[in-house]
């Protein structure tokens, strides 16, 4: 399994640039900065599978510890309504987080629902666990994290 990342690296806002808006959401913390303001942080810890463990790290990687096991760290912002419409830039499409049962709802976005699934060493699956604010999850034998897919029709 491969997983790709893309991520805004800094919290503080550039000049002209919006802060993130109030809602229910998640995005992946970033090892270079702290959660940005209004979110709050969390993580989600899993065993990964120990024969055969091919787990590499390339590029940039959301904050978190990759090793023979995994964890990522997160920023949930939980301070408004999912189905009240946040202003993103639509420029182009994007991932969110899911942080309850629904997607945040973006104007002007359409969305998908999606999932990614770590499969976990079954053995000694107790190690999996989460802490703090982290997105809509299952953490049992595998780790499952629900992402939103938002998209324009053009």
């Amino acid at each position: 399994m491969e997983q790709h990342f893309c991520m805004k690296k800094s919290s503080d806002a550039d000049v002209g640039e919006l802060e993130w808006p109030s809602g229910q959401y998640c995005i992946f913390k970033s090892p270079e900065a702290d959660c940005p303001n209004g979110f709050d942080n969390g993580w989600i810890f899993w065993d990964d599978n120990d024969w055969p463990n091919r787990n590499k790290v390339y590029g940039d990687v959301p904050d978190g510890v990759y090793d023979h096991n995994t964890q990522i760290n997160y920023c949930c912002r939980t301070d408004g309504f999912a189905s009240n419409e946040i202003e993103l830039p639509k420029d182009s499409s994007f991932f969110l987080l899911r942080h309850t049962h629904q997607c945040q709802a973006v104007k002007g976005m359409l969305t998908m629902m999606q999932w990614f699934e770590w499969d976990c060493n079954d053995s000694i699956f107790i190690y999996n666990k989460q802490g703090g604010v982290v997105p809509d999850s299952e953490v049992g034998r595998n780790v499952r994290v629900q992402y939103c897919y938002y998209y324009t029709l053009r």
